[in-house]
């Protein structure tokens, strides 16, 4: 170690122990703070409840958490200690955190509101966004279109211009459905969205451009589309969207990752996080509600040129689809399917079912019903030997298909790459709980909630970065065990979320129980 520092004073290059450094700090990181939310020594009980976000601002220098029982923990990341709470931020559990720049934030809440705050002023709120009809559960920004995304248990994706306030609030703008949607997220570089499903898929969209992403993916519905992939059956009704799977798509191109590790049919995609250099994707997926794993994708578009495998009449009815890609139908009917009910730590197994909305009017209409509840798919066969067709109203009259094509098989635009790099099994502690993993600043660690405490996971023994382009095809073809660097196990109930500092190797986990705890490494 002190030769790597004399080196480092003087100037040197590296001499190919930075996994070695790296590693010494990271296996080295103990707890040293703890705040306790619900109580303190000579006060009486607060009510703070479980700790279900943690979240820093840009500078590293202040931490937000969001809790339970409506209120939001704003912490001075430098000396642990709360410089403000605001217990009644919103009327419902506080879900997510976002911050837009150094000082300004968002709040998304089971109130199905998002509110934005100003660390300079925590007495009130700056504005208060309405437009979600369901719990919100995930903030994200993007400073190339200045624009604020939200998403929630509704299925809509929301953008709102945080420069047009006007009396009746921000502009905002519908900009996708999905149906079954838990969280999405934008990458650092601004040039892809992530979308997770309770339909297990995981959608990305390359080349993203959200001010046209309502004309380009209009009508586009990602359960069909799934639904004809994996039953091997030519829809017409997806199959007019095979032009956003094409590698000549120049914006908003469509890819659904579908490989999970073996005997985990990814029932539910729970978390999401993306690379802080934007080279992977992170997600904690559930299966039949018993185990629970964290998964490394590939985030990246291949760069293998791919001949293109589909017969040319449905290449020229993809290029006659290519324009808004909407059918021009007319408004939709409302249909009602079961909501999730897997929250941050509201509903059990079959509690808190309520009903959503599915479509808003401006989607068209859904002919194709493939969207499975949750108890279909622990039902349903392996091979995927049934099909369900459901209409939820009186078909229209469409053109007849010819019979050679209504017959034919699905043949897939874009062959399916696998992207599946790294995995781990998780201990399945509290399993109505969604559990929020994160990465470390550079991207060599994983801090992923393990019972009641955190492991921090690693590509290698070694502690080395995530792979170059050498082995990276490699990795897809034979996808690697993540390995344990640390375990930490500092908390007296099950940790919920986990959130390295964007600065340096300062971690803060938060459980169930309502505890936020700090950790550092201790050379």
């Amino acid at each position: 170690m002190e030769q790597y520092l004399s080196r480092r004073e003087r100037g040197f290059q590296s001499w190919g122990d930075e996994n070695f450094i790296m590693r010494r700090i990271y296996t080295s990181i103990n707890m040293f703070n703890s705040y306790h939310t619900n109580q303190e020594s000579g006060e009486p009980v607060r009510v703070g409840g479980a700790i279900f976000n943690l979240e820093f601002n840009a500078d590293g220098n202040v931490m937000v958490a969001a809790t339970e029982r409506k209120s939001v923990l704003v912490f001075d990341a430098i000396t642990q200690k709360e410089i403000f709470k605001v217990p009644d931020a919103h009327t419902d559990w506080v879900n997510c955190i976002k911050f837009v720049d150094a000082r300004i934030f968002a709040t998304g809440s089971d109130d199905l509101t998002v509110a934005m705050w100003d660390l300079r002023n925590m007495r009130e709120k700056l504005r208060v966004l309405h437009g979600h009809s369901n719990w919100v559960k995930n903030i994200e920004y993007s400073p190339k279109d200045k624009l604020l995304v939200t998403s929630s248990f509704d299925g809509s994706i929301l953008t709102w211009d945080t420069a047009s306030y006007t009396e009746q609030g921000l502009i905002s703008e519908r900009v996708f459905h999905v149906s079954g949607l838990l969280r999405c997220r934008i990458s650092p570089m601004g040039d892809k969205l992530v979308l997770c499903t309770s339909g297990g898929y995981i959608m990305v969209i390359h080349r993203l451009d959200l001010t046209t992403l309502n004309d380009d993916l209009g009508g586009f519905k990602p359960g069909v589309y799934r639904l004809m992939q994996m039953v091997d059956q030519y829809m017409p009704v997806a199959a007019k969207f095979d032009h956003l799977f094409s590698r000549r798509q120049k914006r908003n191109r469509v890819e659904l990752v579908t490989d999970f590790p073996e005997r985990n049919d990814a029932d539910m995609i729970l978390a999401l996080q993306i690379h802080p250099n934007s080279r992977c994707m992170l997600t904690r997926v559930s299966y039949d509600e018993n185990r629970e794993w964290t998964c490394i994708h590939d985030i990246n578009e291949d760069v293998t040129n791919m001949k293109k495998r589909h017969p040319s009449s449905t290449s020229g009815r993809a290029a006659s689809a290519s324009g808004s890609g909407q059918d021009g139908s007319s408004t939709p009917p409302t249909r009602r399917i079961s909501n999730y009910n897997r929250t941050n730590g509201r509903g059990g197994t079959a509690a808190h079912a309520q009903h959503l909305h599915e479509q808003p009017e401006s989607f068209p209409r859904d002919i194709w019903a493939a969207e499975l509840t949750v108890q279909q798919r622990a039902i349903r066969p392996t091979a995927y030997n049934s099909v369900h067709v459901i209409s939820s109203e009186v078909l229209p009259l469409r053109q007849a298909i010819p019979a050679s094509q209504r017959h034919r098989p699905f043949v897939d635009p874009e062959p399916k790459s696998k992207k599946l790099m790294y995995y781990i099994s998780e201990a399945n502690v509290k399993p109505t709980y969604i559990k929020e993993p994160g990465f470390s600043a550079d991207g060599r660690i994983i801090c992923s909630p393990y019972d009641n405490g955190v492991r921090l996971l690693g590509y290698s023994a070694d502690c080395s970065d995530y792979p170059i382009y050498t082995t990276f095809e490699e990795g897809k073809q034979s996808p690697r065990q993540m390995v344990v660097l640390a375990h930490l196990k500092e908390h007296q109930d099950a940790v919920l979320c986990a959130k390295f500092s964007p600065r340096e190797p300062l971690l803060v986990t938060g459980c169930a129980k309502g505890d936020v705890t700090w950790y550092r490494p201790n050379l």
